[in-house]
């Protein structure tokens, strides 16, 4: 029962500022910080009533005690409050325009070209990589995406360019919701746009996600609202549709629609009810489709084994004092080619090694993303996390006035891109910002034009005028 009214409170408390706050912002239920409250209360109240009322099972191979998952729900109480004060306190002192004369000089008038390109080469490419990784005609995968480490060194950019396709829509959608529409034009980029959302799909069969087709729902219902403003419900709506309907998507998911039509072998994977510690002493009975839904939205629950790992010292100064940040910024993107003694883990790994080190004494281990709490406190400890979450908040205030606000598709896109990665932001804090990093460079190359370099300066008239001079003194 404790869990129950801290679990209300500590929602009630963050939804009612959140709500406040997303009145304040002007866009209410459409804005980035509505998003963020909505999943963060999917990932540690919801979350952790469900997990001592009903004891439902976890992917870890560890589950954490009652009294630290209660006690992560509070201290992640105050870091959801400070993200809704970085984002009040942007609102305060923000400047009038979202964009600037300088900004929206260097961004070209007619990217068509250039958007129908990168459309075409991500198709291809996610199609590409799509048959080569598992399309074999023998069997379901030749091998699977969760499979050991040890085995995908030096693929990194294999898995990056697999989802090339879902990259080159939202860029897309920052160029078609920002360009005046005309079908002879743009007929062509809706065409690609659509063949690429099609490639998309293919993710959701060949790496086992859901991420492909939630993706490119969302992504229309967005595009559709920042067309039509008056339609922006749509976006909570969907948003809400998206994680109502986790179950749908899983249940395509397991059944693997591609294999039962080609008649491939599937191998059988080990169901969540069946990892280690999931016993259920209580006999307490959870429907799978609230299981399924839940598993998605892991926070409380990692939040709390690492309360239980560190000590006092860890919990105020952190642990690898931002090592694990670095590498989620930049550091992981380094080759090893270029870098052979780069480690094996690192990174949201390495935090998640941390948290779970039985994990790790196999190389063929799965991923389980820490959560933004986790990974806020990990390099320097709680209190330098609450800091970052209010940069976060922050953050987010950008994202909402560049999304609504701006007419540069370099800005539109980079905002939909964060807005539709809020879900991964509430699980993985700085791991988002590799394909953070990946997107904008793309979207650099696609809007942005470099300004010419003149021979003459502009001074040159004044000098061709004073050599004509001295030609007639002559």
């Amino acid at each position: 029962m404790l869990a129950l009214w801290l679990s209300l409170i500590c929602a009630a408390a963050t939804i009612a500022c959140g709500v406040w706050c997303a009145i304040r912002s002007r866009f209410g239920l459409a804005s980035a910080i509505f998003a963020f409250i909505f999943v963060w209360c999917l990932a540690f109240p919801l979350r952790a009533y469900l997990l001592v009322q009903y004891r439902i099972p976890v992917q870890a191979p560890l589950r954490p005690d009652d009294a630290s998952i209660v006690t992560a729900l509070v201290i992640s109480t105050l870091f959801a409050l400070a993200v809704i004060l970085g984002y009040s306190i942007m609102i305060r002192f923000e400047p009038i325009k979202a964009g600037s004369n300088l900004a929206n000089a260097l961004i070209g008038t007619d990217n068509r070209l250039r958007v129908n390109i990168f459309l075409f080469l991500a198709t291809t490419t996610s199609v590409l990589i799509a048959f080569d990784y598992g399309f074999d005609g023998t069997v379901y995968l030749k091998r699977e995406y969760g499979v050991g480490m040890t085995e995908r060194v030096g693929r990194g950019w294999y898995f990056v360019l697999a989802e090339a396709s879902s990259l080159a829509l939202i860029a897309s959608a920052g160029y078609l919701t920002t360009a005046r529409f005309n079908w002879r034009t743009q007929l062509p980029t809706l065409v690609l746009a659509s063949v690429c959302a099609l490639s998309s799909f293919l993710t959701l069969i060949v790496f086992q996600t859901r991420r492909g087709a939630a993706y490119v729902a969302l992504l229309i219902c967005i595009a559709v609202a920042l067309k039509t403003p008056r339609l922006r419900l749509v976006i909570p709506l969907a948003m809400i549709a998206m994680v109502f309907g986790a179950p749908v998507l899983q249940d395509l998911r397991e059944r693997c629609l591609f294999c039962e039509v080609f008649n491939y072998e599937k191998r059988g994977q080990p169901t969540i009810a069946e990892a280690p510690g999931n016993a259920d002493p209580s006999g307490s009975v959870v429907s799978v489709p609230v299981i399924t839904t839940s598993s998605s939205f892991e926070g409380v629950d990692h939040f709390a084994i690492w309360l239980q790992r560190t000590d006092w010292n860890q919990k105020l100064t952190g642990i690898d004092q931002g090592a694990s940040w670095t590498y989620n910024s930049f550091l992981s993107m380094i080759p090893r080619t270029l870098w052979a003694e780069k480690p094996m883990v690192y990174g949201s790994l390495e935090e998640q090694r941390f948290l779970y080190p039985e994990m790790f004494i196999s190389p063929y281990y799965a991923t389980l993303p820490p959560s933004f709490v986790v990974d806020f406190s990990y390099g320097f400890g709680i209190p330098f996390g609450l800091f970052l979450a209010l940069a976060l908040g922050g953050g987010l205030r950008w994202t909402d006035r560049h999304l609504y606000g701006e007419t540069n598709p370099f800005a539109r896109a980079v905002a939909l891109f964060v807005f539709m990665n809020v879900f991964n932001i509430v699980r993985s804090g700085t791991g988002f910002l590799q394909v953070l990093s990946i997107f904008s460079v793309a979207c650099f190359v696609l809007f942005v034009k470099l300004p010419k370099t003149r021979i003459l300066a502009r001074s040159s008239p004044s000098m061709v005028g004073q050599q004509g001079l001295e030609r007639k003194q002559l």
